[in-house]
């Protein structure tokens, strides 16, 4: 895990960010990309409305069937504890699946627990097929959707889920692609980049 610190547009300097990956020789962070919020937002609204459902039904069944009073009491329990875990394994998740677009790659970096974390990587030069998908009435209006990218091995591709932008995200990844492979192909001329 490296610590880089960031400056934003106004030349301010941001708190130290976290990357799942030790940055190679001349790599720079391009894009740090998450969820889009309301992507967030709209899982933990289905998982209340959910549990609304589940918690409705529980405490009907425990007054219709009496005589298990005290394990309905348990199950009304459980499924409120469950809720809840789920809800922070949602938020858990939202803050550390990430995605970065460096100048030379593309990396992948999943957490579904503190003790589970996958970590794929690709060069941009190996980037293939791009695409963007915005589905539903709710991504149109918040503007997230994911964007997937096809490397040369046929069973790799990468898929930014519901990330912000997803239009901008595919054209800056395919404007530093184009980058990298001009340096590739012209090493004289890689300091001439053009900054997305």
């Amino acid at each position: 895990m490296q610590l880089t610190i960031l400056q934003n547009p106004e030349g301010r300097y941001n708190v130290a960010e976290k990357y799942p990956v030790n940055l190679q020789k001349d790599e720079k962070v391009v894009r740090l990309l998450r969820r889009h919020p309301a992507r967030l937002i709209l899982d933990i609204l289905l998982t209340v409305i959910i549990e609304i459902l589940v918690l409705v039904v529980l405490f009907w069944l425990r007054d219709t069937v009496e005589f298990l009073g005290l394990l309905w009491n348990i199950l009304i329990g459980i499924a409120l504890v469950g809720g809840l875990l789920f809800i922070g394994i949602e938020f858990y998740r939202y803050r550390n699946d990430v995605w970065l677009l460096t100048n030379q790659r593309i990396v992948d970096s999943t957490r579904t627990s503190p003790f589970n974390q996958t970590v794929s990587s690709a060069d941009l030069v190996n980037v293939q097929d791009m695409n963007f998908h915005k589905r539903g009435v709710l991504a149109t209006l918040f503007n997230f959707g994911d964007v997937t990218c096809q490397t040369a091995s046929h069973t790799q591709h990468f898929t930014f889920r519901g990330v912000s932008r997803p239009e901008e995200v595919l054209h800056l990844v395919d404007t530093h692609r184009d980058q990298a492979r001009n340096r590739l192909h012209n090493p004289e001329s890689s300091g001439s980049e053009v900054v997305a």
